[in-house]
């Protein structure tokens, strides 16, 4: 691996010229119903969270990842990615980053789960190449929108 991309605890600096994919600020929009900006600032702004940056040499944000945890009493969180435009430059070592991080914060937090849109095939082929199990049998409507659930670890840890 080439070592083009490192990974560092996000801050709010790292929103300074972020753009999301259009496939993810889709996504969030059919989740939240609200501007993607918005959401994701919210989300690095949340005590609960746990958000990694995946930058370039350049210091440009491909990517934060992220698990909030849902309770302190289980061993589980809710886990995300938001990808940006700059991914698809980097997208080897991208996978296989992106697939060590996942693998880390499975291993941290004992489960992650969350929902993908059904219309995302590319982050379906991503979350199964980086360890998840996407439901595709047991989709749930959110404000209307089709998504899959998917889910990485064990519950029993």
């Amino acid at each position: 691996m080439s070592r083009q991309l490192r990974a560092e605890l996000a801050r709010s600096e790292h929103l300074d010229g972020f753009k999301l994919r259009d496939q993810d600020a889709r996504e969030i929009f059919k989740q939240t119903l609200c501007d993607p900006e918005i959401a994701v600032r919210n989300a690095l702004a949340s005590k609960a969270s746990e958000i990694w940056a995946v930058l370039n040499k350049q210091d440009k944000v491909l990517c934060f990842f992220g698990a909030t945890r849902v309770s302190q009493l289980a061993e589980s969180a809710v886990a995300f990615a938001l990808t940006g435009k700059y991914a698809n430059l980097h997208a080897m070592e991208f996978a296989l980053r992106s697939r060590k991080i996942a693998q880390g914060m499975i291993k941290k937090y004992g489960y992650l789960f969350n929902n993908v849109d059904a219309e995302y095939v590319e982050c379906h082929k991503w979350l199964e190449f980086c360890g998840f199990t996407v439901e595709y049998d047991n989709s749930v409507l959110i404000n209307g929108y089709k998504f899959y659930p998917f889910h990485g670890g064990n519950l029993d840890v």
